[in-house]
């Protein structure tokens, strides 16, 4: 359920220790502290679940952390969808076509520095990128976006730009072609 003036964090992923979900859910015990209005949704299933749920315990986030499970892909969307950001700290991702997905649906989308997804995202321009493992800068990202509406308007539509110009279908089959004709 909405509740007025809240915003919503999603995360779709596999439930791996490497996802930085645990790191999500850190930073999100940081924000609330100045910025109470957070809600965060997590879609995946895997084996750190237990850990992951055991974790919303210690830091007493059981009324602001949502656990979806694992959803087919029109469902996962459709929770994307209802979200104001998506966030996913993974540390080791070659090339994620979650992120790719939470942009075109015009997300201010959260990736890290170093890994495959800074092919797609340029920080503070189309998306966000936080240096790896690091939770300070995780909250204080979160922060940036939560506190102002015009930046997280302005990394939405250019990450869905970014999405629609480079990665529709007929986008990616022109770059093949050009490949092989090359």
């Amino acid at each position: 359920p909405d509740r007025a003036g809240e915003k919503r964090m999603v995360s779709i992923s596999n439930l791996k220790k490497i996802k930085g979900i645990d790191l999500n859910l850190k930073a999100l015990a940081q924000v609330l502290k100045t910025y109470p209005h957070l809600r965060y949704t997590i879609v995946g299933e895997g084996p750190e679940r237990k850990n992951l749920e055991n974790l919303v315990k210690d830091l007493k986030l059981e009324d602001k952390v949502e656990f979806r499970g694992q959803l087919p892909n029109p469902k996962a969307l459709e929770e994307m969808a209802k979200g104001d950001l998506f966030s996913l700290p993974s540390y080791e991702e070659g090339f994620g076509v979650v992120y790719l997905e939470a942009m075109a649906l015009g997300l201010p989308t959260i990736g890290v520095l170093g890994e495959g997804i800074e092919d797609v995202i340029t920080d503070g321009e189309n998306g966000l990128l936080v240096r790896p493992r690091d939770v300070e800068h995780l909250a204080q990202t979160l922060l940036k976006v939560l506190t102002n509406p015009d930046l997280a308007a302005r990394l939405g539509k250019a990450g869905r730009e970014t999405v629609l110009n480079n990665f529709t279908w007929e986008r990616v089959a022109q770059k093949i072609t050009e490949i092989y004709e090359e």
